[in-house]
């Protein structure tokens, strides 16, 4: 996650999508659910500042179902707070 966020904050959005993408793959195939959460919260984030919330949201949506899904209250509280913009999108979700 670390490399797909450094590159977002150069402008190599390219660059960052493949690091997530490959991030995701790792975290699917090792089971570790967490730390996919964090991935598609990242992945929010960096569809928002590229423009394009609604594809964010949906990510955001990702992160919500595995947080909720394993009980962790204190990241499901982070995760609201990254994704407070939904209500303000023009589709009105």
């Amino acid at each position: 996650m670390g490399i797909g966020m450094a590159s977002a904050r150069v402008g190599r959005f390219d660059e960052s999508l493949d690091a997530f993408n490959a991030a995701v793959d790792s975290w699917q195939a090792c089971g570790d659910r967490r730390t996919l959460a964090g991935t598609f919260s990242q992945m929010a984030s960096l569809w928002t500042w590229m423009g394009d919330p609604e594809r964010g949201c949906s990510y955001s949506g990702e992160a919500f179902a595995i947080l909720r899904d394993l009980g962790l209250p204190m990241w499901l509280g982070l995760e609201q707070c990254t994704s407070g913009f939904e209500p303000y999108l023009p589709s009105g979700r």
